[in-house]
């Protein structure tokens, strides 16, 4: 049996980037539906030997290792140049967007200034609009087109390698694993490192299962054969679920109950222990930039969006730089430790990775290589008796899972 089956997949280890498609394209790996609604590799055949290892040396879900001094990097949000909060100047964007279209907006900019040939994103698949597919965009309102969030299984590496042979300068947009893919691909294959000029990333609650968007169909009455269209953010901020069925009946509902009451509860396990959520290796990494409900927490109420914009990389920054200058993006200088307050959730996800990482490594399970993250001092800002809750929490999975 492969490491591949035998410790990334048995462990639920895999993030269902789709990099394993990528690399096994000649030998016949195909990312599938699994039965839990995830996205995994299918082996049509056992695998080569060589092909075993560079997938096992390259997968996010197994290695996530910074080459950013730990000094240099914030406990939290990783490295950053500068922090921004901010919006797209172009109102359509801004509308489509999940959150000020801030990411469209540098997308737009890449494309329409020549600096990028292509762009690596997530839409929705034309077949089956509640499926994502992974898109080739080269124009503004592709670009339009494919933007709102997708909280559903998303494989965007799947032809990675294949379009950065074909194209000189691309733009990959990922979930915080699928950029981690991205850069241990590079490393392994520093030949391609200079047709990739830009990786975008977005914070991350974790990847929900196909299950938990068929839970937000059968709330709002809509079969899968009614529908027209589907989206789950955007065209507004933060933008309710959009079920749009053939005969034109538009159902709906609001952000805190798809993500909070329905998709977050449905996240992958490989997510439960992720280190980076927020996108350390990405060259720029967006989010959501709430303001305060009066309480502490984010107000969901819905307004204009407003995105956060977080440059970790000299080529980042000089990027946002370059698309402000252009007119195609609007920031202000954000201090750093405002981040917190509008994306509390991250600050609580990083302070946990440790205590269930011990948990499985009691119930003698693999887990990930966790290098120059900071995971350690971040547990020990949350206390010894959070920590032992999630210390149990992690042992009670392990334990119900085996039962």
């Amino acid at each position: 049996m492969s490491k591949l089956e035998k410790i990334i997949l048995k462990n639920h280890l895999c993030v269902g980037c789709g990099l394993c498609e990528s690399l096994g394209a000649e030998e016949g790996i195909t990312m599938e539906f699994s039965d839990e609604g995830f996205l995994r590799p299918k082996l049509k055949q056992s695998i080569s030997k060589r092909l075993d290892e560079q997938i096992f040396s390259v997968c996010p879900g197994r290695t996530l290792e910074s080459e950013t001094p730990e000094s240099e990097q914030h406990l939290y949000w990783g490295p950053i140049k500068t922090s921004y909060t901010g919006y797209a100047i172009d109102t359509d964007a801004r509308y489509a967007g999940s959150s000020g279209g801030g990411l469209s907006a540098i997308l737009i900019h890449m494309l329409e200034s020549g600096k990028a040939d292509v762009v690596i994103q997530t839409t929705a698949s034309e077949v089956n609009p509640v499926i994502n597919a992974t898109v080739l965009s080269t124009t503004k309102d592709a670009v339009i087109k494919s933007a709102g969030s997708r909280y559903a299984p998303a494989a965007p590496l799947v032809n990675v390698i294949q379009v950065l042979e074909q194209y000189d300068r691309v733009v990959i947009v990922g979930k915080p694993c699928d950029i981690a893919g991205v850069t241990n691909l590079l490393r392994k294959h520093p030949e391609l490192e200079n047709r990739v000029v830009l990786k975008l990333a977005f914070m991350c609650g974790g990847t929900p299962s196909q299950f938990g968007t068929d839970e937000i169909l059968s709330r709002l009455d809509v079969k899968h054969d009614e529908l027209a269209s589907f989206r789950y953010r955007g065209e507004g901020w933060p933008g309710n679920v959009q079920a749009l069925t053939t005969e034109g009946r538009l159902e709906t509902m609001s952000y805190p109950v798809s993500w909070g009451e329905i998709l977050t509860h449905k996240v992958q396990p490989r997510c439960k222990i992720c280190a980076d959520a927020t996108g350390v290796f990405s060259d720029i990494t967006f989010a959501d930039a709430w303001y305060d409900d009066g309480g502490g927490m984010p107000s969901f109420d819905e307004q204009d969006g407003r995105s956060l914009v977080l440059a970790r990389t000299d080529r980042g920054q000089g990027i946002v730089e370059e698309a402000v200058a252009a007119d195609a993006i609007y920031t202000e200088g954000l201090a750093v430790e405002e981040i917190a307050k509008m994306q509390p959730y991250h600050v609580l996800r990083k302070q946990f990775v440790m205590s269930r990482l011990m948990a499985l490594r009691c119930c003698f399970r693999p887990i990930p290589s966790y290098r120059y993250l900071r995971l350690l001092e971040a547990a020990r800002k949350v206390g010894l008796k959070q920590n032992f809750k999630n210390f149990l929490g992690m042992i009670k999975r392990v334990l119900l899972k085996r039962a």
